[in-house]
């Protein structure tokens, strides 16, 4: 069963008052918010008015946060893309810069 519209904001506003990331593209919000010895993951596709809930522990969190960070959000910052390495090229260059 999916979540509804009103589940959805309820959750973004109990995540604003917690232990938490909101990340906001044109595309997604993706949430991830510590609940106990838990996290709890939302990602909402606008498009497609779709919500996605898991439940994950400190390791998952960690694991799926950075893959937030380094493979989708920087696809909408340049100026992510210069501060977050994921290009061989950045890699190259700071490797050269030691």
């Amino acid at each position: 069963m999916g979540l509804s519209n009103e589940d959805v904001k309820n959750f973004i506003k109990s995540a604003w008052s917690s232990p938490s990331i909101i990340v906001k593209t044109p595309d997604y919000l993706y949430i991830l918010k510590k609940e106990g010895e838990q996290w709890t993951e939302l990602s909402y596709t606008f498009g497609d008015k779709c919500a996605e809930r898991r439940s994950l522990n400190a390791d998952e969190a960690l694991l799926y946060l950075i893959e937030e960070l380094t493979k989708s959000l920087v696809q909408y910052s340049n100026s992510l893309k210069e501060h977050i390495i994921v290009d061989n090229s950045k890699l190259n260059e700071i490797l050269e810069s030691i």
